[in-house]
């Protein structure tokens, strides 16, 4: 399984692009996207969209 980790995206100040988007099975977005939890759902939605294109499931910790 090939997994790709990226964390501390503080999307409330900027909004965050890849350089480059890995070969991936799994992406693991871990803390500090955004100041609010409803915000860090709309901008996790929206990486899913633009980004990944297809997720199985999309699970949000806090």
């Amino acid at each position: 399984m090939r997994i790709w980790i990226v964390s501390d995206l503080h999307m409330d100040s900027t909004y965050w692009v890849p350089d480059r988007i890995p070969p991936h099975d799994v992406m693991i977005i871990a803390g500090d996207v955004h100041n609010s939890l409803i915000e860090t759902i709309l901008e996790l939605h929206k990486i899913a969209l633009s980004v990944v294109r297809s997720f199985g499931a999309v699970w949000v910790l806090d």
